[in-house]
């Protein structure tokens, strides 16, 4: 028995150990780095299989322990603290290292394909915990002098030696894609501020882009590249178009990229297509976007589609379709939630406007009833005004509806101009009820003439009685 009880008391201690270690790593992400800024300086030696890299990460906290992503494809990784020894892991964990003093080097190469062009991303050991405040990326090549080295960021200087050439980079990107093909390009760093575009040769096309481009706010910074070296696509901080590309197509895909990175949801992609033919005055290219496109042109003057790229312009950080409809409510001051339902059926519905005023029935106020303004007429959504009104609201089939409140009766017909009232036929002119997105409303004359309600409006409320 002693000897179990011991075993017992063992087992208990070895497992509040193990805890103690467990929580006190998993609330590293929380407790440690919070706030933290530092820098890094990135040198690479291009050799004949492989790029070697060494990355410096400078300004970090002494003693400190950090978080790193080590790259995928990074080969004989290792890290070395300030003093040119091995940097100390975390309870073995190779992906926690300890900052002896300000500085950590990080040492690993990346495998090159084979070929005359490629494209290399995602390469840079990350830092989750630390916000980069600058990358400096320096490239030695005395193996591939023949072509050229593009990166994600910014060139600041290239120097062809006897043995060597050097490129130096410098920006804010803190993982920027790198790019190099044996054919020469030509740099044409005066297309805009945030924007380098690299040719064959020299071009005119900066003249139809750097006008757009300044009118975007917070353009992060890119390398275009025009070639046909490589399939197009874009990467971190680059973006590889056709050497063929229009002027007009490369204004789209310029300003396509910067709408793209305002959405963080791949399902919400086809509202760059729509945004950025917005901009610069084109039809979109895709379904989706073509019909949000119809619906502003049929619901919305030139004036307030003006507008409402200005706000959407105006607006910083991610987008999500809550601020759109925010945007566009703000513009025809009343309320849309447009975006938000066509993102959430996929497709694009029909476009129309929410009277801001409270709707009070009998003297009650209810949030899933609103006044539509659409097309110079007045709606409200048919079941629900109705069962208000005591009425019990049956969709007999696609086209017919019917309503009974003790011993009155009324049938609707979504494809005839005629009601019926207790077996009594009407006809109508034109039909009371209106489809909306698979919801059927009602016109206010039609609650007044069929139903003898009673429709007052003031400044801030919209009254029905009998």
């Amino acid at each position: 028995m002693k000897k179990v009880g011991v075993l017992c008391l063992f087992a208990i201690i070895i497992g509040c150990v193990l805890f103690m270690q467990w929580d006190s790593f998993s609330k590293l992400d929380k407790s440690a780095n919070q706030g933290e800024y530092a820098s890094q300086h990135i040198s690479i030696t291009s050799e004949k299989g492989n790029l070697k890299v060494k990355q410096t990460i400078t300004e970090l906290t002494k003693k400190q322990r950090y978080k790193v992503l080590i790259p995928d494809q990074a080969k004989d990784w290792k890290c070395i603290n300030g003093y040119g020894e091995a940097c100390e892991t975390k309870w073995n964990h190779p992906d926690v290292v300890i900052a002896e003093d300000s500085k950590l080097i990080l040492q690993y190469s990346i495998p090159l394909p084979s070929g005359d062009a490629f494209l290399i991303d995602d390469w840079v050991t990350a830092f989750p915990e630390v916000e980069m405040t600058g990358t400096e990326v320096e490239i030695v090549d005395s193996l591939r002098r023949q072509g050229m080295w593009v990166t994600g960021l910014p060139l600041k200087g290239a120097v062809e030696k006897d043995l060597i050439d050097f490129y130096y980079f410098e920006g804010q990107h803190t993982s920027p894609a790198i790019y190099w093909q044996a054919e020469p390009l030509q740099k044409n760093s005066h297309v805009s501020g945030n924007i380098d575009l690299y040719t064959k040769g020299e071009t005119e096309f900066f003249q139809q882009l750097s006008p757009n481009i300044e009118e975007l706010k917070g353009y992060p910074y890119t390398s275009i590249i025009l070639t046909d070296r490589i399939e197009a696509t874009t990467a971190n901080g680059l973006m590889i178009l056709s050497q063929k590309t229009t002027p007009d197509n490369l204004l789209k895909k310029t300003i396509d990229r910067y709408f793209s990175l305002k959405f963080t949801e791949t399902s919400q992609y086809w509202l760059v297509d729509f945004l950025s033919a917005l901009v610069i005055e084109v039809v979109p290219s895709s379904g989706n976007a073509q019909r949000v496109h119809d619906e502003f042109q049929k619901k919305l003057t030139e004036k307030e589609m003006e507008a409402f790229i200005e706000a959407v312009l105006e607006m910083e950080g991610i987008f999500s379709p809550v601020n759109l409809d925010k945007a566009l409510s703000n513009i025809k001051r009343e309320e849309t939630n447009f975006f938000v339902k066509s993102v959430e059926k996929q497709e694009p519905i029909e476009l129309f406007f929410f009277d801001e005023r409270d709707v009070l029935i009998l003297g009650n106020h209810y949030e899933d009833i609103k006044m539509i303004n659409q097309d110079g007429k007045k709606l409200f959504p048919f079941k629900e005004t109705m069962e208000k009104f005591g009425y019990n609201v049956k969709q007999i089939s696609e086209e017919e509806i019917f309503l009974k409140k003790d011993d009155e009766t009324y049938r609707f017909y979504l494809n005839e101009l005629i009601f019926i009232k207790n077996d009594e036929k009407y006809g109508v002119l034109q039909n009371p009820l209106t489809v909306l997105n698979n919801r059927i409303f009602i016109e206010k004359k039609w609650l007044q003439n069929i139903f003898n309600l009673k429709i007052e409006e003031t400044s801030s409320e919209v009254f029905l009685s009998y």
